[in-house]
């Protein structure tokens, strides 16, 4: 995955322009160079994170997570933690069961 856009990059590393006067976000792009990998998954900012297993697919991603979530909706977004770090994220483009 490669994210180019300012705004989607300090979106998903949780950077705003007054956290750091000389920021360095209008230059940077974010990769995640793994096809598979587990991480936690949260798709509303107050929620607890879910384990959840991502398979990649050049610019889209298939996140199955390991339990049941509520209220997942098309247009949200869709963050991928190591912990406290963030490794990416995307728009959920549909949800199954």
């Amino acid at each position: 995955m490669f994210i180019t856009a300012p705004e989607n990059v300090a979106w998903l590393l949780n950077i705003r322009g007054f956290d750091n006067p000389n920021s360095p976000i209008p230059n940077c792009h974010l990769f995640i160079d793994k096809k598979i990998f587990n991480c936690e998954v949260k798709v509303r900012y107050r929620t607890e994170p879910i384990k959840a297993k991502v398979k990649m697919d050049g610019s889209k991603a298939s996140v199955f997570l390991e339990k049941t979530a509520t209220g997942i909706a098309k247009g949200q977004a869709c963050v991928f933690y190591d912990g406290d770090k963030v490794l990416g994220g995307g728009w959920i483009r549909g949800a199954k069961r």
